[in-house]
């Protein structure tokens, strides 16, 4: 963190610049979590970054197929994060 942090930060949610569906998503979060918007906010924002370290780290695991790694980058895949599943596949030959 900086010292340049703001006292205040506004989320613009005007419907006629078809910014409603921010406040319907800041609503839903603070249904979620049981608590004001602005803690919901800020729960979101922190779990988001947890969730993807968890979905990179069962990604990263040996047991998966690439098909099963396929299936839950699908699963996770949201509007925001995409998560793709890259396999190097090499070869290599007996002699």
């Amino acid at each position: 963190m900086g010292t340049d942090i703001p006292k205040q930060v506004r989320i613009r949610t005007d419907p006629e610049a078809d910014l409603g569906h921010r406040y319907e998503s800041i609503e839903q979060a603070a249904d979620f979590y049981g608590v004001s918007k602005t803690k919901a906010v800020v729960f979101a924002c922190h779990d988001i970054r947890q969730l993807v370290d968890g979905v990179e780290t069962v990604l990263s695991r040996d047991d998966l197929t690439p098909n099963q790694k396929a299936e839950i980058a699908e699963i996770f895949a949201a509007r925001g994060v995409e998560v793709t599943v890259d396999e190097t596949v090499s070869m290599g030959f007996n002699e």
